[in-house]
């Protein structure tokens, strides 16, 4: 069974594909970079308004940013 990404990693990978520092993407979301870095290792989720802006800064959807997240959850709850 493949093992899911979480956000974090998701994150993580999609600010270095795009070439982008912690500082870049939390100015982009109007938060420092130590708000980001957080995110990145799972420490904290971003808010609804803060996924949108990611998904945009990425160029992406919020669904590819959480939905293996929304799948793990899913599976744990039954």
């Amino acid at each position: 069974m493949a093992r899911n990404l979480l956000i974090g990693e998701k994150l993580r990978s999609a600010r270095l594909s795009n070439r982008l520092t912690l500082a870049q993407v939390g100015k982009t979301v109007g938060l420092g970079h130590g708000s980001v870095a957080k995110w990145e290792r799972d420490e904290n989720n971003p808010i609804l308004e803060h996924l949108i802006n990611l998904a945009e800064l990425f160029d992406t959807s919020i669904h590819m940013l959480i939905a293996e997240n929304l799948s793990a959850i899913a599976a744990i709850q039954h």
